[in-house]
């Protein structure tokens, strides 16, 4: 009886190196960790090696090594299109954002954007509880809603739909950020959740009441303020988590990092496991954070600014 081998696809294993080496360069500080959204633009790649992949047979190791070559062949030119060619899908036009707080005492902030690059600080100035603008080409439909619970402004905003516009052109992260500045005249909830970008939080000047954030693939950026205490939650599941600690104020860290590495401020690293970082000074501060980060593949660090 002939003996039937299956025939695996070879677009499943480049893609599991070719990330493999981005994350292995990111960790060398070769790349930034805001290269996922870069890389999310060239999705059309993907359907491009499959078609090659299922139209090549690979009954010999020639069939195989042809399929392996022009699969290479295709990413190595999307990306050398991606760095020479001008010009760009984005319109560069963006929409305004401003939900007024009025006599609400607290907020609560729930920013879900399936895809982006998001740029959050405290608002000077205004009277809203947020305020900002969102681009207008690439994220599907944004929409907001506020809402109030009792004393509690309640605000959503999120996008239907994905990035689906395949940009080939130079990217430049801050091109088309969602940027949004929190009121800092309240205490805030605030919950970010994303699929894939960048997440980039300034929280000095914000009185927090928890923090919540969620990445899937990307980079997120954390500045904690210098005043104040709070606890929160930061996950990924592939990319990096930065946060930047301010003179004076004391952080316990408890880290879930399950193939990723923490890097603390004296410089010291560590390996994939359950790790904690507690300041010298956590005991005596007046100022005190509890954070709780997972991250699945990546890094972890913690910067003392």
């Amino acid at each position: 009886m002939e003996q039937r081998h299956y025939r695996g696809g070879l677009v499943g294993p480049v893609l599991l190196v070719g990330i493999g080496l981005v994350l292995l360069a990111q960790n060398l500080g070769w790349v930034r960790g805001d290269i996922w959204l870069s890389l999310l633009r060239m999705w059309p790649l993907i359907v491009i090696a499959t078609g090659i992949d299922l139209l090549i047979p690979r009954r010999s190791a020639w069939g195989t090594l042809l399929s392996l070559l022009l699969i290479l062949a295709v990413f190595a030119g999307g990306f050398w299109l991606s760095g020479v060619r001008a010009g760009s899908a984005r319109s560069g036009e963006t929409d305004s954002v401003s939900i007024p707080l009025g006599d609400a005492t607290s907020a609560q902030i729930h920013i879900s954007p399936p895809v982006a690059a998001l740029e959050l600080a405290a608002l000077k100035g205004s009277n809203a509880v947020i305020e900002g603008t969102v681009p207008r080409a690439g994220y599907g439909q944004v929409h907001t809603q506020a809402t109030q619970s009792g004393s509690m402004a309640v605000v959503d905003v999120t996008a239907e739909g994905v990035y689906i516009v395949p940009t080939f052109g130079p990217y430049e992260p801050h091109d088309d950020m969602w940027r949004f500045g929190l009121t800092s005249k309240v205490p805030v909830d605030l919950q970010v959740s994303t699929g894939v970008g960048v997440v980039e939080v300034d929280l000095t000047g914000l009185s927090l009441s928890d923090l919540d954030i969620e990445m899937g693939v990307g980079r997120v950026v954390i500045t904690l303020p210098a005043a104040g205490g709070f606890t929160g939650d930061v996950s990924g599941a592939i990319g990096e988590i930065e946060v930047i600690v301010p003179a004076g104020v004391g952080v316990r860290v408890q880290v879930d990092a399950a193939l990723s590495s923490l890097i603390t401020p004296t410089g010291q690293a560590y390996g994939p496991g359950e790790h904690e970082y507690t300041s010298p000074n956590f005991s005596t501060a007046k100022h005190r954070i509890e954070l709780r980060i997972a991250q699945a593949i990546g890094a972890v660090i913690i910067r003392q600014r």
